[in-house]
């Protein structure tokens, strides 16, 4: 799980990054990209977490099966 947080850390913070080059906006603008910017971090960990989860649970059913043969 510490891999999957650094990889949404280090996105995050290359999406921070970007925002600073868009000078031209408003204020409220920049904020509101930034927000959406930070959803999107976050529903990508989420998808993440759900696929590490899932083979999690493949790999717990395997071993299930190989000690009760």
């Amino acid at each position: 799980m510490h891999s999957l947080y650094a990889t949404a850390l280090s996105l995050f913070l290359f999406l921070i990054s970007g925002c600073s080059d868009q000078k031209s906006q408003t204020e409220s603008d920049k904020k509101e990209h930034f927000l959406r910017q930070q959803i999107d971090v976050m529903n990508d960990a989420k998808a993440v977490a759900q696929t590490l989860n899932q083979n999690t649970k493949a790999q717990e059913e395997k071993a299930k099966e190989l000690t009760n043969h």
